[in-house]
């Protein structure tokens, strides 16, 4: 494969790994990185590979460098000051699984209460209309929060 990059990210670090850290590698995945030319990954046993570089930290953080004010925010989002804020930003597929984040939620909120879950990316009509309905279910339309798509 001349100049491939083989990417193999947290994904597949959570379905692989090898005998030193007690996982197995599918076999696909290795025959592609032993013809890759570079490699970036979060695979700690691929990291001593020459082709392999890691990238610490691949988003440019300096546009969190001023965060806004807490309390405005919470003010902003109409989040309690005093209570904990769970956070998910992603786009909603069916592979994040969204549904499952909503039952074990409404299981912690259940148990703790005092908390809040908010739910920030591109919405898919299909899934958050029907997260929307679970969500008034489980009794949960003041804990949890569909913000969409955000640019901040």
């Amino acid at each position: 494969m001349s100049q491939a990059l083989l990417d193999l990210g947290a994904h597949v670090k959570s379905s692989m790994t090898n005998a030193i850290e007690g996982v197995s590698v599918a076999h696909g995945e290795l025959t592609i990185a032993a013809r890759a030319d570079q490699i970036a990954t979060v695979v700690t046993f691929l990291r001593d590979d020459p082709r392999c570089r890691v990238v610490y930290n691949a988003i440019d953080t300096s546009a969190f460098a001023a965060m806004p004010d807490r309390v405005v925010l919470r003010r902003e989002l109409d989040l309690p000051i005093d209570e904990r804020v769970i956070i998910h930003v992603g786009r909603m597929t069916e592979a994040k699984n969204h549904r499952r984040m909503i039952r074990m939620f409404e299981a912690h909120h259940r148990q703790r209460g005092g908390s809040r879950l908010v739910l920030v990316g591109r919405e898919d009509d299909a899934i958050s209309s029907e997260l929307r309905r679970s969500i008034r279910q489980l009794g949960l339309g003041d804990a949890v929060r569909l913000l969409g798509d955000r640019d901040d």
